[in-house]
């Protein structure tokens, strides 16, 4: 039961530091939350989209890869995915991308069936 309820701590406060803009915080929750359900879907979203205001192009695509694969049809999340792609090429082209960080804490997250995260602005 500490285990659940420390994952919906983290993951729904990814989604209020999110709304916050406070990014670092978000990513830095969401991660937590992955490191307890490796799974959570939401928590992936959420990170994905708080490492793309971070810059950390290459990242937000490995976790939008997650989400993607759980959401294959969900516009707001293809939506996502393609201004991710959109803002690595372009900052690949101009020298500008940041290299990505070795591995994260958590475990690579496996794709479950979960609802969509619409606090990650979808």
């Amino acid at each position: 039961r500490d285990k659940t309820i420390a994952l919906a701590v983290h993951a729904n406060r990814a989604a209020a530091r999110l709304k916050l803009e406070n990014y670092a915080g978000a990513e830095e929750d969401a991660t937590a939350a992955l490191v307890i359900d490796p799974s959570h879907v939401k928590a992936t979203h959420r990170r994905a989209a708080a490492r793309v205001k971070l810059g950390k192009l290459e990242e937000a695509l490995v976790d939008y890869a997650v989400v993607k694969r759980a959401f294959p049809r969900h516009k707001g999340v293809l939506a996502e995915v393609e201004e991710a792609e959109d803002l690595t090429a372009k900052a690949r082209a101009a020298g500008t991308l940041k290299p990505a960080a070795p591995a994260a804490a958590a475990p690579a997250p496996t794709p479950a069936k979960k609802e969509p995260a619409a606090a990650a602005g979808s």
